[in-house]
């Protein structure tokens, strides 16, 4: 009877052990889900091996390229790419951003409203083999991006206000931008995204989760 005590004790404790390490222990991965364009012109992934950070330590690795490259305008048009931004952005700005149309209006690049800059890549970088993608057949295997990248979220990019305090998301997008020659200005299209969501655990540390994933 106590070794049968004993027993159940154990089975109480390891499904305690399970549920309170469901957040932290098994990490991020987003390396079989791909969010972008459908002609996979910008794909992201994401890993990390922990899901708890304080607001203004929460540093990830992220992945991201394309499977052949983008494709170019013709040399005849008025229209030009640049290269691609990637940026970062938290759950208000970016809808906003997602359905905003091509217009010609940006000055500058490193400016958008809405968006935290974090760098941008020359077109004929982006389309060589470091930001390639090499996807599997059939597409539910893991995809092998060439390109990481280690960032750490800027803590205002983290929402704290008393609505979004119990779910809410950053994403991390790329957009390429172009350069209308006849206007003197750039627009962006073929935007690419990943969506990580979080929950607060306290005034301080936030718990990221993984959200449904769209694959192509």
């Amino acid at each position: 009877m106590k070794q049968k005590k004993i027993v159940i004790v154990a089975l109480v404790l390891t499904v305690i052990a399970i549920i309170s390490g469901c957040g932290n222990g098994r990490g991020l991965n987003y390396d079989i889900c791909r969010r972008g364009d459908a002609l996979r012109e910008i794909m992201v992934g994401v890993k990390s091996n922990k899901t708890d950070f304080k607001i203004d330590e929460i540093t990830l690795d992220f992945y991201y390229g394309s499977e052949h490259g983008i494709s170019g305008y013709r040399s005849d048009s008025d229209l030009m790419e640049l290269g691609v931004g990637v940026y970062l952005c938290n759950a208000k700005d970016f809808d906003p951003i997602y359905e905003a149309n091509s217009s010609f209006g940006i000055e500058n690049y490193k400016d958008i409203d809405g968006l935290y800059f974090v760098r941008f890549i020359d077109m004929g970088e982006y389309n060589s083999t470091e930001y390639n993608v090499k996807l599997p057949f059939p597409l539910f295997g893991t995809p092998k991006y060439n390109h990481k990248e280690t960032l750490t979220i800027p803590a205002s990019i983290i929402d704290r206000e008393k609505e979004y305090r119990l779910s809410t998301y950053f994403c991390l997008i790329i957009l390429r931008i172009v350069y209308n020659k006849a206007q003197s200005k750039c627009s962006y299209d073929h935007l690419g995204y990943l969506g990580i969501e979080y929950e607060f655990l306290d005034d301080e540390t936030v718990r990221l989760s993984e959200p449904g994933c769209t694959l192509f």
